[in-house]
């Protein structure tokens, strides 16, 4: 009886010890599975990170570019906006300078047409100086050679002659 415990206790033992190296086996799978998982688990949850992060880093480089696009197609306009005003203003320049002229070349022929009636105002009254000077003369003339001759008092007035006499 007593060996036949024995056996059964060292059976029991092999069998608790092969019992206990079986749970100790499942145990261990179990953790190593676990293990695996969740290193799964973490290498799904990176790639899933570096995803969305290359995601995002991809959407705000499109958005700077649309950016960036916008920005040179407002410079371009800006431009083009600038080259327009400049040439508006040159021809408001050039309209404005000519205009001008066109004032300026009035005045002259204004000026000259003022000083051709002057100058003719003037030969006019000269001539009519001249002639008045040369009439002045020729009274002062008359006038000296009728002071000289003696006029007799005796005969009719002057006035009262008869035309004919007084040649």
């Amino acid at each position: 009886w007593y060996q036949r415990r024995v056996r059964e206790a060292v059976v029991s033992t092999q069998s608790t010890g092969s019992l206990i190296n079986e749970e100790v086996e499942k145990q261990w799978q179990k953790r190593v599975n676990q293990w695996q998982m969740e290193r799964e688990a973490r290498r799904r949850m990176t790639e899933e990170m570096v995803e969305i992060r290359r995601k995002q880093i991809a959407e705000k480089l499109e958005m700077q570019q649309k950016e960036q696009d916008g920005l040179l197609r407002e410079r371009d306009e800006l431009k083009a906006a600038y080259s327009e005003h400049e040439r508006l203003e040159a021809e408001k320049v050039k309209r404005t300078k000519e205009r001008n002229l066109g004032y300026q070349d009035d005045l002259r022929s204004q000026m000259a047409y003022g000083e051709a009636i002057k100058k003719r105002e003037v030969e006019e009254k000269t001539r009519e100086l001249q002639m008045q000077n040369f009439a002045e003369d020729a009274y002062q003339t008359k006038l000296a050679t009728a002071l000289e001759r003696p006029v007799s008092c005796s005969g009719p007035h002057l006035r009262r002659r008869s035309p004919r006499t007084l040649r």
